[in-house]
């Protein structure tokens, strides 16, 4: 059993060595870090999505306005499906979910 001191620690090497993109988005929605799948599937490099707002990389932008987006993060879970834009131009079909804890 991992003591509570170490949740942070497993989730950390979790998320950098998981097979599955994903990415760490802040309450107003910039990325916050994106592991090494995430940026090989989109073929962008860490320095170009860090720090940006997760919706820049949405085909069409963002699917939640601003206030949408407060309003489900109060709900606590939610998930959807969206098309990423990829570095080259062509896009890609992801699921994605936000949990608050």
């Amino acid at each position: 059993m991992v003591d509570r001191s170490g949740w942070s620690e497993l989730f950390v090497t979790a998320f950098r060595q998981s097979r599955n993109p994903m990415v760490l988005l802040d309450d107003p929605r910039l990325v916050v870090d994106a592991n090494g799948a995430l940026l090989r599937l989109l073929g962008h490099a860490r320095g170009d999505v860090i720090g940006k707002p997760g919706y820049g990389l949405v085909v069409g932008g963002p699917l939640l306005s601003g206030q949408e987006w407060a309003a489900r993060l109060g709900v606590g879970h939610f998930t959807g499906e969206t098309e990423l834009v990829c570095a080259g131009g062509e896009t890609v079909v992801v699921q994605w979910g936000h949990t608050r804890r």
